[in-house]
């Protein structure tokens, strides 16, 4: 483990970290769902609240009815707002395509390790600077959990 050579270490990096960014988009994939199962039942619970002066022994219950159907609203419209700006969904896609580019990268980084190449100093920046531009490019950091779901 220890005689690991430059590329064999940058490719355990970048293969950490791919599986982090899947790992991620998937987390974002799941809250994106969830978000939206939740106000899809909320929004169920104010439709079935209105119809509570339907039954026998409701009717006189107009004031807990409006209630209800506030907070329900409230909740949904909170949900809503704070879904849309998390934006779930859009952090899933960025999490993913990093982890795709960082796929294509670790192929690339292979075929070097199995021809057993040796790099001089200035091949080792670039590949170190590839690696790097990519993280950048995606500017979304995951969490340190999913280093560990990955």
């Amino acid at each position: 483990m220890g005689n690991k050579t430059f590329l064999e270490k940058l490719s355990d990096k970048i293969w950490k970290t791919k599986k982090a960014r899947f790992a991620a988009a998937k987390r974002m994939e799941r809250y994106y769902y969830f978000s939206n199962v939740s106000m899809a039942l909320t929004s169920v619970s104010i439709v079935g609240v209105n119809l509570l002066p339907f039954l026998d022994g409701c009717s006189n219950k107009s004031s807990l009815i409006t209630i209800l159907t506030i907070i329900f609203s409230v909740y949904v419209l909170v949900i809503s707002l704070l879904s849309t700006q998390a934006r779930f969904d859009k952090k899933a896609e960025n999490y993913h395509a990093c982890g795709c580019e960082l796929t294509e990268y670790n192929d690339i980084l292979q075929l070097y390790i199995e021809e057993n190449r040796t790099l001089n100093i200035e091949e080792k920046k670039e590949f170190i600077r590839k690696y790097n531009l990519i993280i950048r490019q995606y500017n979304l950091n995951h969490s340190s959990m999913d280093y560990y779901r990955g």
